[in-house]
């Protein structure tokens, strides 16, 4: 794909950026294990994970949003 664009009143030929062409090999994400592995893992299927809000306000006086983080440990405590 072609695009002409006005440079200095100039034209101007480049190549267009197509997505398709990058990988979508994701090296970070790992591959779901098919249901029999599931089933037969000896690992407790429960995660517990720790809970977090984030509120965000804004400050009239200093004129600058605030952002608040409240967490919570895994049996929903607040963290200190």
């Amino acid at each position: 794909m072609q695009i002409i664009s006005s440079n200095q009143g100039k034209a101007v030929e480049d190549e267009a950026f197509d997505l398709d062409d990058l990988d979508d090999d994701n090296l970070f994400a790992k591959p779901a294990q098919p249901e029999e592995e599931k089933k037969q893992s000896s690992e407790p299927s429960i995660v517990k994970v720790r809970k977090y809000d984030l509120s965000i306000t804004y400050d009239f006086y200093t004129c600058t949003p605030r952002l608040w983080l409240t967490g919570y440990s895994e049996d929903g405590v607040p963290l200190t």
